[in-house]
């Protein structure tokens, strides 16, 4: 499953996907850099810069966080639909903190 964050022109800014390679869930994800930086330079409140640089430096390190946090402390043999609801609980909750869309596929 892929879990997005879309601007209001549909345009990606963020994916991460989860999947399964040879019976192994993993975490894979993208920035669309032209997009992410079109959404950051139209933002005039510098808190609110900051708070979206945030959420995105932290979604763009989920796999490093779900291979040295997440499944080294917190569920050692995660299913792919506890992977995918952690990320989507991720995704969803970045949507709400940088106004932006939540879309899965």
């Amino acid at each position: 499953m892929i879990h997005f964050l879309r601007n209001d022109k549909g345009d990606t800014l963020l994916e991460l996907m989860v999947f399964s390679d040879d019976g192994t869930t993993d975490v894979r994800s993208a920035v669309n850099i032209n997009h992410y930086t079109d959404f950051l330079l139209g933002c005039d409140d510098d808190k609110e810069q900051q708070k979206i640089k945030i959420v995105f430096n932290k979604l763009s390190e989920a796999r490093g966080w779900y291979w040295e946090v997440y499944r080294k402390r917190i569920n050692k043999n995660p299913t792919i639909k506890d992977v995918e609801s952690m990320i989507g609980l991720m995704v969803q909750s970045a949507a709400g903190v940088t106004k932006l869309d939540y879309i899965t596929g």
